[in-house]
């Protein structure tokens, strides 16, 4: 598998959701939405803590439940452009012409999933650093000892975020690569991943807090990503793509 091939999918992509005014929608309003949440409500937390509302060992709780929602942004950014990425090529016609060159087909996947992992992953470490960032502007202001984001903090941004990401990002480029309709394509990959998310969330708001339970539903969601990805590389093939046949 060539890098450079690989970057010159993903560079072209990266021009066409830059002009596409739906995509550009779903990638900031949502973020945009699911930050300023998540810094009210960190904001609100302090508040209630210093007036005595929550006592402060219940604010963590309360702030994580936040960050686990703001999860919402991989999943969702990452399947907007995903499920644009091949049927937008098809109805505008240049998806023959890109099959034609000499790129390969796990090429074309790689190239094909840079855009929404890069739009979706880093756009949810760049929320979550902006609520990082405020919760500790609150919390130092309030003058409350709470550690904050804490273990489990980064935990759902850089592990969790990143393979909810990698999960929409493939599943929603297979569903885009066996439609001919955009909005088929959309309204597919939602309802995957939108039960995907809800799963990841509810798994991991229900085991306990401890290394070991996080560490075995680590390993059980790498295990789902991993053969996701396995599935959508084997699956992900010109014949297909071209007939738009599942």
């Amino acid at each position: 598998m060539r890098v450079q091939r690989v970057w010159e999918v993903a560079q072209k992509d990266l021009a066409e959701i830059s002009t596409n005014k739906g995509a550009l929608f779903g990638v900031i309003f949502i973020p945009a939405l699911l930050t300023l949440l998540g810094v009210a409500s960190t904001y609100m937390v302090a508040q209630a803590v210093a007036a005595g509302r929550i006592p402060a060992a219940g604010a963590p709780a309360a702030i994580y439940a936040v960050l686990l929602l703001m999860l919402l942004i991989p999943t969702t950014t990452s399947t907007v452009i995903g499920s644009m990425s091949v049927v937008l090529e098809r109805t505008g016609r240049t998806l023959e012409p890109l099959l034609a060159t000499p790129v390969r087909d796990r090429e074309l996947l790689w190239g094909k999933a840079i855009p929404p992992l890069a739009f979706g992953v880093g756009g949810a470490y760049l929320a979550f650093g902006v609520v990082f960032l405020a919760g500790d502007i609150f919390l130092a202001a309030a003058h409350l000892p709470i550690e904050f984001p804490g273990w489990f903090g980064l935990f759902a941004m850089l592990v969790l975020a990143t393979l909810l990401g990698l999960l929409a990002s493939f599943v929603s480029l297979l569903i885009s690569s066996r439609s001919k309709e955009l909005r088929t394509a959309q309204w597919y990959s939602f309802l995957v991943a939108l039960p995907l998310f809800g799963g990841v969330i509810a798994a991991f708001a229900a085991v306990p807090k401890t290394w070991l339970a996080y560490s075995v539903a680590v390993g059980v969601l790498i295990a789902v990503t991993a053969g996701v990805v396995w599935l959508v590389t084997d699956r992900f093939q010109r014949a297909t793509i071209l007939l738009g046949s599942p």
